[in-house]
């Protein structure tokens, strides 16, 4: 299974918009501490070893110098590489940040459903087509000048480019990290 997590270049390290590759890193530190990123032009990537619980080698990606809203361009670049091929594309999972979740909710959602209007879903649909998402709730804001209810583009934009709170962070960490974990397991499990 491939793992691939979308956001901003390091610049936006710790906002919101780039929850997909806090995650990949805290998967990283749990499952294969010792295992430094080998480097793309793109992206960066670490293999682990499937140890008991797992049936195939999991694969942690996540994109470098490229924003969100070209993602897309990583994820081709990974596929391009000696990882490519269509069974890549079917292993693949993307992970990117959802307004529409509260903070440290996930939800799996097949390549066939919606990208909702995510900029960076919207990318790796227009350059590789349809994949499986795992999205990472990161909430809507609480209100909007604009739009008067937590909705407006400007508001949306200014949330998801700010940094996460340390308890945001604390929840990722501690609640959503080992849910991450336990689907994955499920995940890698249906497949033996």
């Amino acid at each position: 299974m491939i793992l691939f997590g979308i956001g901003n270049p390091v610049k936006y390290k710790g906002t919101r918009h780039n929850v997909g590759k806090y995650i990949i890193e805290q998967l990283r530190r749990e499952l294969c501490p010792n295992i430094e990123y080998k480097k793309g032009k793109r992206y960066e990537y670490v293999e682990c070893d499937g140890g008991d619980t797992r049936s195939e080698r999991l694969v942690l990606c996540r994109s470098v110098d490229t924003f969100m809203n070209h993602s897309g361009l990583s994820i081709k670049e990974y596929l391009r590489g000696r990882h490519g091929g269509a069974g890549s594309l079917q292993r693949m999972v993307v992970v990117h940040d959802e307004l529409e979740l509260s903070i440290g909710k996930i939800k799996m959602r097949d390549g066939g459903s919606s990208n909702r209007g995510h900029n960076g879903l919207k990318s790796v649909y227009g350059e590789v087509g349809p994949v499986t998402k795992l999205g990472i709730g990161i909430g809507r804001p609480s209100r909007s000048v604009s739009a008067g209810k937590g909705g407006g583009d400007d508001d949306v934009v200014e949330y998801v480019l700010s940094e996460m709170s340390e308890t945001e962070r604390r929840i990722i960490r501690e609640e959503t990290v080992p849910r991450v974990l336990m689907l994955l397991n499920d995940q890698l499990a249906a497949r033996k």
